[in-house]
């Protein structure tokens, strides 16, 4: 029997659960495909213990991204002159600059073991189908996940 496990990526925009994994995970019970259903999104923000600074940071369109950039392309990202967080914030307002900057980087810090911690967490042999979120500002962490997935299981099917 086929087995899915859908899962939420940071940062995701937060009013309630996901109505598009809410929707696919019901199509697949109906087709007699088990799903379930994982917010990291919500264990990001948990892992990290940095509500305030995640709540900003998804207040922002789109910075999210830079914060699994280590996660997704190693240490040598933060030395890119092109991915520096004073760059990135220089499109914020002048009076976010500094705590958002601290924020990214605090958090950027907390990518990589929470991508590990996330490989630790669940079963994944049991699993057939890995499907990833890939919204606003979603991609690198769900590139990131599906990178390390795929090093470990390289036979698992990832859909995004």
């Amino acid at each position: 029997m086929t087995q899915v496990i859908l899962i939420s990526m940071p940062f995701a925009v937060r009013s309630g659960p996901s109505l598009a994994l809410s929707l696919l995970k019901s199509l697949l019970i109906r087709d007699g495909i088990v799903c379930d259903v994982f917010y990291c999104d919500l264990a990001f923000r948990e892992f990290c213990g940095e509500n305030e600074a995640y709540d900003r940071i998804l207040s922002k369109w789109l910075v999210g991204e830079w914060v699994f950039g280590t996660a997704l392309f190693g240490e040598d990202f933060l030395q890119s002159t092109r991915r520096d967080v004073n760059v990135l914030c220089d499109i914020l307002p002048e009076k976010d600059r500094e705590i958002l900057s601290k924020d990214l980087i605090r958090l950027a810090a907390k990518s990589k073991p929470f991508v590990c911690h996330v490989l630790e967490s669940i079963d994944w042999s049991k699993y057939d189908v890995i499907g990833l979120t890939s919204t606003f500002a979603q991609n690198i962490a769900s590139l990131a996940l599906a990178t390390a997935i795929k090093e470990r299981w390289p036979n698992k099917i990832i859909d995004f």
